[in-house]
C-alpha cells in the first residue's frame, strides 16, 4: 500500500521529476517530466539525461552526477527547444542511506521569463 502511495505522489506532484542513477542514465521520471521534455517512457530506457536534453557537451548541472556535489549545485537554466527550464537536483538514496544517484527537478519557466522581459521593456 505504502509504495502505491508514494508511486501517486510521484506521478501527482506539479514539478518535473527524473531520477538518474550516478552516471547519469535515467532510471524513472514522472509524467509531468515527460510532457515537458516531450518524451515518452520508451524513448527514456537507459538514456543519459544530457542525451535527452540535446547536450552533447557538459554544463554545470553534471555535477549532480558525483556525489561530492550533491544537492550543492544549486539551480541552472537552460534553453530546450522552445523552453526555458530550471534544473536543480539532489542525492537519490537507497533504504540504507546508500548513494544510488540523483534526483533532478524540472520547472518550465518560459511563461515566467518571457513576462519578466515584458516588464523590464515597460520600464
Amino acid at each position: 500500500m505504502i509504495t502505491n502511495s508514494y508511486i501517486h505522489i510521484f506521478e501527482s506532484i506539479p514539478v518535473g521529476v527524473v531520477v538518474t542513477n550516478l552516471h547519469g542514465y535515467i532510471l524513472t521520471m514522472n509524467k509531468y517530466a515527460k510532457s515537458i521534455l516531450n518524451t515518452t517512457d520508451t524513448s527514456i530506457t537507459k538514456e543519459h539525461f544530457l542525451t535527452l536534453l540535446g547536450i552533447q557537451n557538459s554544463l554545470p548541472i553534471e555535477n549532480l552526477f558525483h556525489a561530492e556535489h550533491l544537492g550543492k549545485t544549486g539551480s541552472i537554466q537552460i534553453k530546450h527547444k522552445n523552453k526555458i527550464l530550471e534544473l536543480s537536483g539532489g542525492p537519490f538514496n537507497g533504504g540504507e542511506g546508500a548513494l544510488l544517484g540523483s534526483v533532478i527537478t524540472l520547472r518550465d519557466i518560459t511563461e515566467i521569463e518571457k513576462n519578466m522581459a515584458l516588464e523590464r521593456n515597460k520600464e
